[in-house]
């Protein structure tokens, strides 16, 4: 039997998926930019971003923290060789603060994607309606005469 459709599930896995994609994007664009980087530089990332959360950050809370871990070996040798020690536990990434922003970002973008795509519609419709409207009062003209 088949199950019957839910709105509310849909959008959630459709915000997911959105989220999880934007994320992946972020990730590939910041190993493209770590690539350049020293391995210093790499070591100033992790501990902004520690700054930035007031925590040792998880490998979900660093964009590209699969690159830098490639670099050190693994991600505790990373953050022992930036001065940090391990995270106290290592949130899914459902559960991280960088998943739940975006999943927030990725929520108002489809938001105001949504709203727009109405709006052009409601324009389309009315420009229909006043086409018809001006091609029954040119039929009716004729009649007139």
């Amino acid at each position: 039997m088949q199950k019957p459709f839910n709105g509310s599930e849909w959008y959630n896995k459709m915000i997911e998926s959105r989220t999880l994609e934007a994320l992946r994007r972020e990730n590939a664009d910041a190993a493209a930019r770590y690539e350049a980087m020293s391995r210093e530089e790499l070591l100033e990332v992790i501990r902004l971003r520690a700054e930035e959360l007031g925590c040792v950050p998880s490998m979900t809370e660093v964009a590209g923290a699969a690159f830098i871990a490639e670099r050190y070996g693994n991600w505790r040798t990373a953050l022992r060789e930036a001065g940090l020690g391990w995270p106290e536990g290592s949130p899914a990434m459902q559960h991280s603060r960088r998943y739940k922003a975006e999943y927030a970002r990725q929520q108002e973008q489809y938001r105001a994607e949504r709203a727009e795509k109405l709006q052009r519609r409601r324009e389309k419709r009315q420009e229909r309606e006043e086409r018809k409207a001006a091609e029954a009062a040119a039929a009716e003209k004729p009649q007139e005469k």
